[in-house]
């Protein structure tokens, strides 16, 4: 879960204060970097070369994490104003993303797990162990609408979601929409996640943006191969099944 939390009413303002102080989300221990290997052709390498020149340039920020003084894994319980809230492990946006549902009233702290209005990015970049992150986050939204039900959810972008079951089938419709869209491009040539990027957006991305775009365009095209709606031919190069 992300530091930061949107919250609409009064009422929970010092409850977010108070959990983004306590929380140290606990994270899995990743190897790697993101130059990981959608290295394909000369205008997949000058892409990716800006978008990793854009990441080490990030890495400068003066401003890092706190190392972290509780580990929280799944199931454990914070109590925050006299709830208890429980911890729930709920990849796909990031591996070791986290959430907190409140067992009395129901309110939910989703960081990027679950947004209204905008999508959260599911990628596969390379690092880490996530080899599915779009089957990852299908699954996360699943708990969601079935397991914890929330009354209300804090995202951590944009609005509050009132309706949980709503917006879960409406990013499942999203991705599944997604998917079908990856297969005409696969069939049109759009073979790489360089070229389905661009299949699927055009040119109108900045770069930071097209690397985020790289990245799902990537974690689309491994769903597809698991779903046996497409095959991988070469590393990270497919075609229609």
């Amino acid at each position: 879960m992300h530091a930061r939390v949107a919250v609409f009413d009064n009422r929970d303002v010092s409850l977010a204060d108070e959990l983004v102080e306590f929380v140290r989300a606990r994270l899995p221990e990743i190897g790697g970097s993101r130059r990981h290997a959608l290295l394909l052709d000369s205008r997949t390498r000058s892409a990716l070369g800006i978008a990793l020149f854009e990441t080490d340039d990030e890495g400068d920020t003066p401003y890092h994490p706190a190392e972290p003084t509780v580990l929280l894994d799944e199931g454990d319980a914070l109590e925050l104003q006299g709830e208890a809230f429980r911890v729930h492990h709920l990849p796909g946006h990031a591996e070791g993303h986290v959430v907190f549902v409140g067992e009395t009233t129901g309110r939910m702290f989703g960081g990027d797990t679950i947004l209204n209005e905008i999508t959260p990015n599911v990628g596969l970049w390379g690092e880490g162990t996530a080899t599915d992150p779009l089957d990852d986050f299908v699954r996360s939204l699943l708990r969601i609408r079935d397991e914890f039900q929330p009354r209300i959810i804090y995202p951590g972008h944009r609005t509050v979601i009132d309706d949980a079951g709503l917006r879960v089938g409406e990013l499942l419709a999203h991705h599944e929409d997604r998917l079908t869209e990856c297969v005409t491009g696969i069939e049109g040539g759009a073979d790489t996640p360089y070229l389905l990027a661009q299949h699927l957006w055009g040119g109108r991305l900045d770069y930071h943006q097209r690397r985020f775009a790289m990245v799902e365009s990537a974690a689309h095209l491994v769903r597809l191969v698991a779903l046996g709606r497409a095959r991988e031919v070469a590393p990270f190069r497919f075609a229609p099944v």
